[in-house]
Formats: structure tokens, sequence, C-alpha cells
């Protein structure tokens, strides 16, 4: 809520639409504007798109990024509340074990956030992985022999803050040639990089994505007043796409070897996985020494 009040008062008033969804873009014919039709038929006229509709997006297929990936895993998230101080202090902790793992985060000394990622399964695509009763009995069966208070963790989460989710991905090399911008319109976050979880990159690379997109923004725009509006934007989000295209293909070639090694349905895969973690990301915590710069 006050990331969403400090948004809109930098906007003007009556600009901010909650609750849409874009079904549709196009350049109009005359301007070379794009045209956004919204899930309840409002048609925007813009001037600027950038697409942060997520793994699915719209926008990402307008620009002419291939589709997601499905990978053989799925990942379950939810919250637990304990009346009582929980017992886990303040530490992230780590459980693996064949082909589960599960991490465990307190979010305070009540609250704690726990995700869990195992095989993907075919009644994990169907309607079931909505209901919060399938949810909890797949994760329990999945944690069989896990220790105690982690079973209980997860016995324990409100139905209401449970979610499972099918994870997919952009292949890493469809980053390296992918347009990303198409006349003003141009992807950002999981519409441009969507990677699975494995090392946490995901939410990063997005606030990274904002910071250069406007930085490069704000530099052509300064020149907006002696006129070529549409060419000094494209031209600032093609300096905004080659600035984030080879630090988003690095983030997920690693994502891309971390999920093969922890792919137990095929031997091939996992010691490709392993050889290229080796290889290629000897030193595994690199991705975290990289400053995208200052706005």
């Amino acid at each position: 809520m006050e990331m969403m009040q400090a948004l809109t008062e930098e906007l003007p008033v009556e600009s901010v639409y909650l609750g849409c969804r874009a079904v549709s873009i196009v350049l109009d014919p005359l301007t070379s504007n794009p045209l956004l039709q919204l899930h309840d038929g409002t048609l925007i006229k813009a001037k600027i798109v950038i697409g942060c509709d997520g793994v699915n997006s719209i926008i990402s297929k307008f620009v002419g990024v291939n589709s997601p990936k499905l990978f053989s895993r799925c990942a379950t998230r939810g919250f637990t509340y304990y009346e009582g101080a929980h017992s886990f202090g303040d530490k992230f902790r780590f459980y693996s074990s064949n082909d589960v793992t599960l991490g465990q985060l307190p979010v305070t000394d009540k609250l704690v956030y726990w995700f869990l990622t195992r095989v993907l399964t075919s009644k994990d695509l169907s309607d079931a992985k909505k209901d919060p009763t399938y949810i909890t009995k797949a994760s329990l069966e999945a944690i069989k022999g896990f220790p105690e208070e982690i079973v209980e963790l997860v016995k324990n989460t409100e139905p209401k803050a449970l979610y499972l989710t099918e994870l997919r991905y952009r292949a890493p090399w469809d980053l390296v040639h992918a347009k990303f911008r198409k006349g003003t319109v141009v992807v950002a976050g999981d519409a441009m990089h969507a990677m699975c979880p494995f090392i946490s990159q995901g939410g990063g690379a997005s606030l990274e994505d904002a910071v250069v997109l406007a930085r490069c923004l704000s530099e052509k725009l300064k020149q907006a007043t002696e006129g070529g509006g549409n060419r000094l934007v494209e031209e600032a989000l093609d300096e905004y796409v080659r600035q984030r295209r080879m630090r988003v293909f690095w983030l997920s070639l690693q994502t891309y070897f971390m999920g093969l090694a922890q792919d137990n349905t095929s031997k091939v895969k996992k010691a490709l996985g392993i050889a290229g973690l080796i290889l290629v990301f000897g030193d595994q915590r690199s991705h975290t020494d990289y400053d995208c710069g200052r706005l």
C-alpha cells in the first residue's frame, strides 16, 4: 500500500488503473504509438508501454520474445502464523532430501515464510493446484522424513496463505538475440527474463531493470524539448536493452544450470547442470557482486 501511494503521488490524477489486464496491443498505423486494450474493453492510447505483466506477458509476445518454457519442478509457498513466538530464531534455513527442497525464513517472531520445490506432476497443472487441501496434502507427502517442526510448519499453514505454481523460465539462449523492444514498447521483469527461483534473483533483477530504464529514459527525455520525441524514446529503450541483456543472460544461465543440477528425472541433465556450475560459475555468489548504477 505504501509503495502504491508513493508511485501514485508522482502521477497525474486518475492515471492509475487497478485490477486491469492487458489482452492485446497494437501500434497505431498513423502515429506508431501503442494502443492497449484491457480486459474490460478500455482502450488506452499510450506514448510508451513498459510491459511488466509477468511470465505469460502479452507485451513480450508483441515485441517478439519467445514463450516461456515449463520446468520439471513446481513451487509451493506459504505463511505460517504462531500464536506464541516460534522457536526458529531469525535465521534462513534450507532443508533438502532426495528431490525435495524446503526453505524457511522467519518474518517476525510469530510469522514464518516457507517455500517448497518438488517434481511437477500432471495434477499440479490441473485445477487442483488452487485447492488448499490438495496443496497441503501434496506438500506433507513430499516432506516425509523431514524434522517434525518443519512438518508442523507446513501442516499449520492457513489455507488462504498457500500458493502452488508451476515454474516457467525463458531459456538463456533466447535472451541473447531477443528484441525486447518494438517501437516505444519494451519489457521488464518476468516479461523480459522469467527465471526459476533457484538463486533468488528474479525480484532483484526486476529492480535493476527499473533503475536502468528510468536512467536511460531520463537522460534522453532531457533532449525532448529539441524535438524527436519518439526517436529519443526508442534510443533510450535500446540503451536500456543493451545494458540489461548480458546481465539477465548470465543470471538466467546460472539459474538454468542450478535447476538442472536439482533435476532427478535425468542423470544426463543433472550432470550437465553440475558441470556448468563448476566450469562457468566457479564462484556461485558472483551474481551478487553487481552494481546497476544510480538513478
